[in-house]
C-alpha cells in the first residue's frame, strides 16, 4: 500500500494528481491537493513544524497533538504498519477533529484536523478503502445505537457514516434547521459512496429537500446535477414556505433596507420615547452612562420594535411607538449593582458604551445582554437572557461565564446571532494572573438555554491594565457560517449549528493591546462595530492593526487581495449595496465594485467634518435606487452608493441609529431613529392615522390603542376626534 499523504499544495505542484472542480468545505478545497509522504519529502515536514511553532501575536485552538501524531503517521508507513496509522488517524477524527492545523503555504492559515485527514484519505485510494473496512463495524453499530451524530462526525467517510449523514439531513432540514442541513450535505460531494447507484439516488432525494427549503441558485444546481447524476431526471423543485416565525431581526447591522419614500416627514417624529432608565430606575450612579452617545441599535420584526438598554429590553409598536411590554430581568436582584466584569484596573472611560446593544431576534425568541459594556469589559447585569417576542416572558437566563470550566471569568462582547435554533454568543476572557485575552463562541439552544458547544476563536497576550480591546468587532451570520472577526488579529468561520470551525485565520501585523494606564483614548463610537462583509463568494473585512480591506475566499479562508487604508479613507466598518462595496472612515466614506476588487476605482465623499457622525449608516433600497442613509448632527445624509460625491441632505429630528421597518401593516415603511436617550418613528400622519384606526377596531377592548390614538390627535392637532375617542375610553 502506498504511503499515506497529509501535506497539501497548490494546485499543479503534485505531479500527476488532479483536484476536483469543487471541494465541500469539509472535504478539502480547489486550491489545496494532497500528496504522499514520499513525495512530500523528509524535508518540508520539519518546516511545516516550524510554522506551527513560530511565535505569532496571536494564536488560536490548534492541535499541538495532532501535529505528532501525523509525523507518527507518516514513520508508521514507512515502517510498513499501516494498521497502526489507521488507527491514530481514527483517534485524531475523535479526539481532535475540531481543532485546528496551519496550512503549509499560508501560515496565518489554520484549517480543522477533520477537514486535514479527509482531504489525505481520498486522494489515496487504497488507504482509504482499507480505512472503511476497519472503521465500518465500529459505525454501523453507532448508527444501529441512533449515534447518527457521533457516526457523522468521527466516520463519515464509511458506508454507514454516509447514511448517518443522510439522516442527519433530513432531520434538521424537517426541525427547520435548513442551513444545517446543507453544510452536512455539502460533505457528500467527493464521498465514495455517492458513486454506488444506492448513495446517489439518496444524495440526490436529499439535494432536492435541501433546495427546496433554501430556493438559491446554487441548491437548485446541485440538486438537479445529483439527480442527473443518480439516472433520474430533474424534476421541477418544489418551495416550502418558511414561517415568519422563523426569520431574523432587522437591525442597523443588515442590509439592504427598505427604500425611504419621500413623504415621510423626517423633521417632524411621529413619537418618541425615552432610552434613558438608568437615573429613572437605578439607585446606584455606577450605572449611568454618559450622555451623546448612541448606542443602542434597535431591532425591528414584523410590525414591533425591540430595544435592549443595558438593564432591561422593551417592545414597542414601530409606528407609534406604543408600549407592548418591557422586561428587566436584573431589576430588585444584587446583579443590578455593580459588577465590573473584565473591566480593567485604570476606568478612565468608566460611562461610555464602547460596544452596540442589540437584541437578536428568531424562532419566536428574543436574545439580549444586559449590563453595559465598557473600557473593553462589562458591568452590572452580566447575563445573557431569552424571552418570547410576544409577550416579554422570560424563557431563560444565564450567566455565560458558567456555561463551561474553560468559559470562567467570560462576558459578552459583540452581538448574539440567532440561527436554525442556535444563539452563538461571543465571549471574551481576560486571565490577568497569565496576562491573556481569549475570545470564545458558544451556542446555547435557544428555547433552554443550554450550551451545545463552545470554541476558542484566538487568545493573545495583555497587560492588566488599559482597554483589551482597540475597536468593537461583531460578527455576521451568512448562510448558516459564523463569521466573526477581533481586533485581536483573529477571523474564523464557523459552522453556527455545531460550532465546527470551517477556517481560522490570523493577522501577521497586530495593533498591541497594552495602552498607558493613564493615557486611555477616547473609545470610537459604539455604533462603529466592525462587521464582515459578505458579497457572492467573498468575504470582506477590515484587518486589525493595518487597517487594510482583506478580500477573502469566503468558503476556504484564502486572502485574495488587499486594499490599503489610505486608499479607502480609513474605514471602521464596512457595508455592501449589491456588489458595491463601502468602507465608512469617522468623516467619509469610499465605495468600489467588489467584483473587481482590485482594480476598482475607488469614489470618494466629501469630508463631513469631525464630529459630524451621529449613527451608523445603513443601505436603504437596492439597485439603482440603493442609497446610504448616514445621520449626521445636521441631518440624514443621502449618498448614492456608485456616486457618493451627489451627496443630498434630508432634515432629521435629533438623528440617531436608523432602522426601517418594512413590514407594519402601513403603505409605506416606518424609519425609527435611536439617539442617545431617545427613540423616535417617523411616518406620514395619513398611514399614522390609518394605522391607529385599524389597531383601536382590532383591540376595541383595550384602551391603549385609544390613548396612543388621542396624544397623537392632539400632538399633530387633530382635535376634532378627541371627543369620540374620550367616550370611547371611558
Amino acid at each position: 500500500m502506498r504511503p499515506i499523504g497529509w501535506m497539501w499544495m497548490r494546485a499543479g505542484q503534485a505531479a500527476g494528481t488532479t483536484a476536483p472542480s469543487a471541494w465541500p468545505l469539509s472535504l478539502g478545497c480547489p486550491t489545496l491537493l494532497v500528496t504522499t509522504v514520499a513525495a512530500f519529502g523528509a524535508a518540508t515536514l520539519p518546516a511545516m513544524v516550524a510554522s506551527a511553532q513560530q511565535a505569532r501575536a496571536v494564536s488560536t485552538d490548534e492541535s499541538v497533538k495532532a501535529l505528532d501524531a501525523l509525523i507518527r503517521v507518516r514513520e508508521l508507513n514507512a515502517a510498513g504498519n499501516s494498521g497502526e496509522a489507521m488507527r491514530v488517524l481514527q483517534l485524531l477524527l475523535t479526539e481532535e477533529g475540531d481543532r485546528l492545523l496551519p496550512d503549509t503555504k499560508d501560515e496565518m492559515l489554520f484549517l480543522p484536523v477533520r477537514r486535514v485527514i479527509h482531504t489525505m484519505l481520498l486522494a489515496d485510494p487504497m488507504a482509504l478503502e482499507r480505512y472503511r473496512q476497519e472503521q465500518e463495524p465500529a459505525a454501523a453499530e453507532l448508527l444501529a445505537s441512533g449515534r447518527l451524530d457521533e457516526a457523522e462526525r468521527t466516520r463519515l467517510l464509511t458506508p454507514s457514516g454516509f447514511e448517518a449523514a443522510l439522516r442527519l439531513t433530513q432531520l434538521e432540514a424537517e426541525a427547520g434547521r435548513f442551513e444545517s442541513a446543507r453544510l452536512i450535505l455539502d460533505q457528500l460531494e467527493f464521498h465514495p459512496d455517492r458513486a454506488t447507484p444506492a448513495g446517489r439516488s439518496g444524495a440526490a432525494t436529499m439535494a432536492t429537500l435541501v433546495a427546496a427549503c433554501l430556493p438559491r441558485s446554487d441548491q437548485q444546481e446541485r440538486a438537479a446535477r445529483w439527480a442527473r447524476e443518480s439516472g433520474a431526471e430533474p424534476a421541477p423543485q418544489p418551495t416550502i414556505e418558511v414561517a415568519a416565525a422563523l426569520g431574523a431581526g432587522i437591525s442597523p447591522f443588515l442590509s439592504p433596507h427598505a427604500a425611504i419614500p419621500p413623504t415621510i416627514p423626517l423633521d417632524r417624529p411621529l413619537q418618541s420615547v425615552a432610552l434613558d432608565p438608568f437615573r429613572r430606575s437605578i439607585t446606584d450612579d455606577s450605572m449611568s452612562v454618559s450622555v451623546g452617545v448612541s448606542w443602542v441599535l434597535p431591532t425591528v420584526l414584523g410590525e414591533r420594535v425591540f430595544c435592549d438598554d443595558g438593564v432591561g429590553i422593551a417592545a414597542f409598536v414601530a409606528a407609534s411607538l406604543s408600549p407592548l411590554w418591557s422586561t428587566r430581568p436584573g431589576e430588585g436582584s444584587a446583579r443590578q449593582s455593580l459588577d465590573r466584569r473584565g473591566v480593567p484596573f485604570a476606568m478612565s472611560n468608566s460611562g461610555i458604551p464602547d460596544e452596540p446593544a442589540t437584541v437578536a431576534a428568531g424562532w419566536g425568541v428574543l436574545v439580549a445582554a444586559t449590563g453595559i459594556p465598557e473600557s473593553g469589559g462589562r458591568r452590572g447585569d452580566t447575563r445573557v437572557h431569552a424571552l418570547d417576542e410576544a409577550t416579554g416572558q422570560l424563557l431563560w437566563s444565564i450567566e455565560p461565564s458558567r456555561l463551561d470550566p474553560q468559559l470562567d471569568g467570560a462576558f459578552v462582547r459583540g452581538s448574539i446571532l440567532i440561527e436554525g435554533g442556535v444563539a452563538v454568543i461571543p465571549l471574551r476572557k481576560p486571565t490577568l494572573a497569565r496576562r491573556v485575552a481569549a475570545l470564545y463562541l458558544a451556542g446555547v439552544d435557544l428555547r433552554s438555554g443550554e450550551l451545545r458547544w463552545v470554541r476558542l476563536v484566538g487568545s493573545t497576550g495583555t497587560n492588566p491594565w488599559g482597554r483589551w480591546q482597540g475597536r468593537s468587532d461583531t460578527g455576521l451570520m451568512h448562510e448558516g457560517v459564523v463569521y466573526r472577526a477581533d481586533d485581536m488579529g483573529v477571523l474564523g468561520a464557523y459552522e453556527s449549528a455545531r460550532g465546527r470551525p470551517i477556517w481560522v485565520r490570523l493577522s501577521p501585523n497586530v495593533r498591541s493591546f497594552e495602552q498607558a494606564i493613564y493615557r486611555l483614548p477616547t473609545p470610537p463610537p459604539a455604533w462603529e462595530s466592525s462587521v464582515p462583509v459578505a458579497i457572492g463568494p467573498w468575504l470582506f473585512s477590515i484587518e486589525p492593526g493595518t487597517g487594510r480591506t482583506m478580500q477573502i475566499d469566503r468558503a476556504h479562508g484564502a486572502i485574495l487581495a488587499r486594499r490599503s487604508q489610505t486608499e479607502l479613507g480609513d474605514p471602521r466598518y464596512l457595508l455592501a449595496s449589491g456588489t458595491r462595496l463601502i468602507a465608512v472612515g469617522e468623516t467619509r466614506l469610499a465605495t468600489l465594485d467588489a467584483e473587481a476588487f482590485v482594480s476598482s476605482e475607488i469614489s470618494l465623499s466629501r469630508n463631513f467634518g469631525e464630529g459630524s457622525p451621529s449613527g451608523r449608516a445603513i443601505v436603504a433600497g437596492d439597485g439603482a435606487d440603493a442609497r446610504i442613509l448616514w445621520p449626521m448632527i445636521e441631518g440624514l445624509a443621502v449618498i448614492p452608493p456608485a456616486n457618493p460625491g451627489a451627496e443630498s441632505r434630508m432634515q432629521m429630528t435629533s438623528p440617531g441609529n436608523i432602522v426601517i421597518a418594512p413590514d407594519t401593516g402601513a403603505s409605506e415603511p416606518v424609519i425609527l431613529s435611536a439617539g442617545s436617550d431617545r427613540m423616535q418613528s417617523m411616518l406620514s400622519w395619513d398611514t399614522a392615522g390609518r394605522l391607529l384606526d385599524a389597531r383601536m377596531a382590532k383591540r376595541s377592548d383595550d384602551p391603549a390603542p385609544l390613548l396612543t390614538a388621542l396624544e397623537l390627535f392632539h400632538k399633530v392637532g387633530q382635535t376634532s376626534r378627541a371627543p369620540e375617542l374620550a367616550d370611547r375610553l371611558l
